[in-house]
């Protein structure tokens, strides 16, 4: 498995390894380039799973003019090597990669009509200064290209294309409107109007300037003569061989085991063949255990001699959708998304590439709306307003927020009733008709659409034909989009041995009615197939599916991440959905009179990607031709205080992981340089003496040393991790680079600063994103977009038991200890210290046997002491150094405070906060930790505004109306783990 790029007619070496780079998460064994001239640039991305040592990418011929990139498995390698050997091909590797170059040398674009497997290439003729780029029979790989300016671009992943700013950024107001159809964006349209994706079954060819598509492969029904049990035993020993190849691997194999048919006939045929396979499972519990197939699951793998293992569903559910918003590119909201998700990342930690059942249900008939089919054409004789009446009496049912939406299914089934046939069918197939959209949308989006909305390209006019509809629809755009980003995400190749182009064939030459028994069970050709093969309980079963409770979640756990994200000022700041239909969306839903759990979550996830979005700060065309591997030597500048070193720990990792030999130096204020010099990814901390005022003449000589000493180290490459926000801040940089003279330097600019970086990294103002997502942004001109974004910070051995020792000296070693923090550097941050007394006098009160801790901010001494004032409660003042803090705070059960440093660090160090804010941009400040470690304590003010940055504030009612009452209702949900 891997992720590939390039590009033709252009050369820029430095693009290349930054849209290799950015692809790392897809092949995070090793990397691979080949260049032309200036006629092509190929690179890849792999994860190593067959050949392991010599299969390295890209891979040419023996004289060297053809050259592949390749991603995915090519499972009938082997006899097509042995057939080329006849031929007189000599190989070098023992890869399915190294027979493209060699079939295409026989066959020329002829060649992917022989291939069986999952696979995305591009292969360079340089003799002909033909490339070819190809995906797959079913789309089970995904490529994007976008011909811009004489040049091709290609890519596994839009974020790597997006890197170039020759490549434009425009949104596609019909792909978005698709979207909100579908709940996914379909081939070839891409959210972006400079991008396309390539068809499953298709072949683009370019020469000569000149690009060509035509499709190679079209599902052709091969109507078996067989009938009854000789049809069954054909159609299972298709499938048995598709899984048998399926398991050519030079690592270890995972199944994602359902219970379900689909993964409970794969895991027989696994065992029938002897496999040493762990099943996975993905378990709910709690108010979601009707969501549970563990138990089926484990059935299954008993029944087959698998080991199993369960994987509790447990994450932040917020967390997971924010980043499942950046991971695809662009806008998708199946919410399968999410369990799939969690189950690779756990899988992934023990196989690199597992087997699932996608595609049981578009082959044999598995989905209520292939029943539906069946009984339309007879529902559609029944007089209109007959219909009519029906459609009305089921839109007054409840809906449910279970697996099975029953009442959900009859509204869909009336209502799609009256239509005709094909119109009937894709309705159910549809999330939001025209009348709900045009209520959603916008005016500027309706605008934007100009009367323009997407039409499919084809609509089933059969029953008979559905199946060819979803393998070039739902299938290649929404199951197989969802397979593929969320297990590259955790480096996972995921193998689908239902599409087999021969099982694909026998099953289009079987009837829908024939699959399903006339439409009376979906799947029962199946599950007559698997009789003898599979226990009784898993041959009965009804169809679940792999879901998520994302209705309940809507209603209850996201209900505030969904407020905060889809607030009417958020809504109007990006601008494309009315707030207003939204809210009522939210209280149908919330109200439980209609489940819209769809609908919201696709708004969600809509928002979460706009949010991802940012301008052209991340294009690389300008940048030096050199690949960021050269970069030896990083200098970061960080010249902010505790919590910007702390938040600076995410890209640090990054950074490390990418270039594990580079010597990484931080360039920070002197206030922060103790707290620097615990982080590990440093190699080294040098500070300058700046305050809130012009420094001393002795501390301009010593800074201005530090910066001549500095220069001498000749960067190639400088990171400045503070957004730049004022004129003075622009004069301070352009001093500092006059000086240190870097090669390439990328920045983060709140206002227009031309000429500052290389790469300017522009953010607004205010921004619905962490300090620690926007600093992370830096990355994005090196092709790095880190997956990894909670803060941590490392507590050393001495540290640790120096404070084991003081809390036992004091007797409070053991308690439910609260830490106290009162003050903060800026005195329009301080929570008013009557508020502080009355907190703890509260606290003291609620908990009689509990420790506490007062740690103390400048110029707050004596409210410290009068904190402390009281038995088992410990205040050792400001003298700690910044080791000996994060021991202690590591030792705390909850820390209150105001002040965003020490928040962070306790956040870092794994202890619950609850942090009060003023008017401060609190979504930019909170610690980026899971949700349930820290709370949030705030109030709006009117005639305030956001962020305000006042260094004092003669009226601070945002701080003075947040009472006690609400962080101590804010530190009892810390404590219960709510």
């Amino acid at each position: 498995m891997c992720g590939i790029c390039g590009f033709t007619d252009y050369k820029n070496d430095y693009l290349l390894g930054a849209m290799a780079a950015s692809l790392r998460h897809r092949g995070p064994d090793e990397d691979g380039f080949h260049y032309d001239g200036g006629r092509a640039s190929l690179a890849s991305r792999r994860l190593k799973i067959i050949d392991l040592d010599t299969g390295r990418q890209p891979v040419s011929n023996e004289d060297g003019t053809v050259t592949v990139v390749f991603n995915g498995e090519i499972y009938n390698y082997r006899e097509l090597r042995e057939e080329l050997r006849r031929k007189g091909h000599s190989f070098r590797t023992a890869s399915d990669t190294e027979v493209l170059v060699h079939l295409y040398e026989d066959l020329g674009a002829e060649m992917c009509s022989a291939l069986r497997g999952m696979f995305a290439f591009a292969l360079w003729d340089s003799g002909k200064g033909r490339l070819l780029l190809a995906r797959d029979q079913f789309g089970i790989k995904p490529l994007y290209y976008a011909e811009t300016g004489g040049s091709l671009f290609f890519a596994s992943e839009l974020k790597a294309l997006l890197l170039s700013d020759r490549i434009s950024r425009d949104l596609d107001p019909v792909a978005l409107d698709a979207y909100f159809t579908l709940l996914r964006v379909p081939a070839p349209l891409t959210a972006f109007r400079a991008v396309k994706k390539l068809e499953s079954g298709c072949l683009l060819v370019r020469e000569g300037g000149r690009s060509v598509i035509r499709r190679y492969w079209d599902l052709k029904p091969e109507f078996p003569p067989e009938t009854g049990a000789a049809l069954r035993e054909r159609l299972l020993a298709a499938f048995d061989e598709s899984v048998r190849e399926q398991l050519v691997s030079d690592v270890p194999l995972g199944l994602l085991l359902s219970g379900g048919l689909d993964s409970s006939a794969i895991a027989y045929s696994l065992g029938a063949a002897g496999a040493q396979v762990t099943a996975f499972s993905a378990g709910f519990s709690g108010a979601d255990s009707a969501y549970d197939e563990t138990r089926k699951a484990a059935l299954a793998a008993s029944a087959f001699g698998l080991r199993h293992e369960r994987l509790e569903i447990t994450a932040d559910a917020a967390e997971v959708c924010t980043r499942l918003a950046e991971g695809f590119d662009e806008p998708f909201a199946d919410s399968s998304a999410i369990p799939t998700y969690l189950v690779t990342r756990a899988a992934s930690g023990k196989v690199k590439a597992a087997l699932t059942g996608i595609g049981g249900d578009e082959l044999f008939g598995g989905y209520p709306r292939h029943l539906g089919a069946l009984h339309l054409k007879k529902y559609l004789m029944l007089p209109r307003p007959l219909r009519s009446a029906a459609a009305g009496a089921a839109g007054l049912l409840r809906e449910g927020r279970g697996p099975r939406n029953l009442a959900g299914w009859a509204k869909r089934f009336t209502k799609g009733g009256l239509l005709d046939f094909p119109k009937a069918y894709h309705y159910w197939c549809t999330f939001l008709d025209e009348k709900g959209k045009n209520e959603l949308y916008s005016l500027d989006f309706r605008t934007a659409l100009s009367g323009s909305r997407y039409a499919p390209p084809f609509l089933p006019p059969s029953p008979d034909e559905i199946m060819r509809y979803e393998l070039g629809g739902y299938l290649q755009d929404d199951l197989l989009a969802l397979a593929d980003r969320v297990s590259m995400m955790n480096s996972l190749e995921l193998r689908v041995p239902f599409l087999d182009v021969r099982l694909a064939a026998l099953t289009a030459g079987v009837t829908l009615s024939e699959k399903t028994g006339g439409g009376l069970e979906p799947k029962r050709l199946m599950r007559r197939m698997l009789a003898g093969r599979l226990p009784a309980e898993l041959l009965s079963q009804k169809k679940m599916g792999f879901q998520a409770p994302v209705s309940r979640w809507l209603a209850e756990d996201l209900a505030p991440f969904m407020a905060d994200t889809l607030s009417p000022r958020s809504l109007e700041r990006s601008g494309y959905l009315d707030s207003s239909a939204v809210a009522r969306l939210r209280g149908d839903h919330l109200s439980g009179r209609r489940d819209h759990s769809d609908r919201l979550y696709s708004v969600l996830m809509f928002e979460l990607w706009l949010r991802s979005l940012k301008g052209p700060a991340a294009a690389v065309s300008a940048l030096p031709v050199s690949s960021p591997r050269d970069f030896d030597r990083i200098l970061l500048m960080n010249l902010g205080g505790l919590g910007d070193i702390v938040m600076m720990r995410p890209l640090l990792r990054a950074l490390r992981s990418r270039f594990p030999a580079a010597k990484i130096t931080l360039l920070t204020l002197e206030r922060s340089a103790s707290a620097a010099r615990l982080l590990p990814e440093l190699d080294s901390v040098e500070s300058l003496a700046v305050r809130y005022k012009l420094p001393t003449p002795l501390a301009a000589l010593r800074g201005l040393m530090t910066l001549l000493r500095l220069r001498k180290e000749r960067f190639p490459l400088m990171l400045n991790q503070l957004a730049v926000s004022s004129p003075w801040g622009r004069r301070k940089i352009r001093f500092l680079k006059w000086i240190l003279k870097p090669g390439f330097s990328a920045g983060r600019c709140i206002e227009d600063c031309p000429g500052l970086y290389d790469a300017p990294i522009y953010e607004r103002e205010v921004e619905d994103r962490s300090e620690v997502d926007l600093s992370l942004r830096l990355l994005e001109p090196l092709g790095l977009r880190p997956e990894e974004r909670h803060i941590t910070f490392p507590v050393r051995p001495e540290d640790s038991a120096w404070a084991d020792a003081e809390l036992c000296r004091r007797g409070l070693a053991g308690r439910f200890l609260i830490g106290l923090n009162p003050g903060s550097f800026r005195p329009s941050r301080r929570w008013p210290p009557e508020r502080w007394l009355e907190l703890a006098r509260r606290m003291r009160a609620r908990y009689p046997e509990a420790g506490f801790v007062v740690t103390t901010g400048p110029g707050e001494e004596k409210l410290a002491e009068a904190l402390g004032a009281g038995e088992r409660t410990w205040t050792p003042g400001g003298a700690l150094g910044a080791g000996q803090l994060a021991a202690l705070l590591a030792k705390l059960s909850v820390y209150v405070t105001n002040d965003t440093g020490p928040m962070h660090l306790a956040a870092a160090v794994g202890t619950r906060v609850a942090a009060i804010f003023g008017p401060s941009d609190h979504v930019r400040f909170t610690p980026a930790v899971p949700r349930a470690m820290v709370r949030v304590v705030r109030t709006g003010s009117a005639g305030c505004f956001r962020p305000c940055y006042d260094f004092e504030c003669a009226d601070s009612r945002c701080l003075s109306d947040i009472t006690p009452e609400a962080v101590l209702a804010a530190v009892e949900d810390l404590r219960a783990g709510k």
